[in-house]
């Protein structure tokens, strides 16, 4: 996959946000939460965690959470 590229938010639990967070992980502050439905730029895509832009800010989020 070419970086960056375009991903839209889903949320598996129903939910009607995703959080973005400081890190790539649980444990790390949550600096955003975005809509369900969303599309995010991905600069960086790791396992289990992206590097995105969101809205004009730059974080994490769960790679269960993005399509592409």
């Amino acid at each position: 996959i070419v970086k960056p590229f375009q991903a839209k938010v889903v949320n598996i639990n129903g939910g009607s946000d995703v959080n973005l967070r400081a890190k790539g992980n649980l444990n790390a502050k949550i600096i955003d939460r975005i809509d369900t439905g969303s599309t995010v730029t991905v600069i960086e895509h790791g396992t289990d965690w992206c590097k995105v832009i969101a809205d004009g800010v730059e974080g994490y989020m769960s790679t269960w959470f993005l399509r592409w």
